[in-house]
């Protein structure tokens, strides 16, 4: 939740609820709750032709697909790993 920065409409949002004030309200209670922010730095940034990361990839690293909703920890290892496949050097 970041301050004047107001909530996108619910026609973008993936929400089914009708009322913007409670999706929003959903969303501050749980900052709330939470506490923690993390800030990220970026290593790569390719919106225009990205490279694929398919079921195959996530399952050479991680031995699985893991969740994307509420993603696990993961190790160093599988992070190294993963950067690698995805940030070209």
């Amino acid at each position: 939740m970041v301050r004047d920065n107001p909530p996108l409409s619910l026609d973008k949002t993936m929400t089914p609820r009708r009322n913007l004030r409670s999706w929003n309200g959903v969303y501050a209670a749980r900052a709330a709750s939470l506490g923690t922010f993390l800030i990220c730095e970026v290593e790569a940034l390719n919106t225009t032709s990205p490279p694929k990361l398919t079921a195959k990839h996530l399952t050479t690293i991680f031995g699985r697909v893991p969740g994307t909703q509420s993603p696990p920890r993961i190790t160093r290892e599988q992070y190294e790993r993963l950067r690698r496949k995805l940030v070209p050097r």
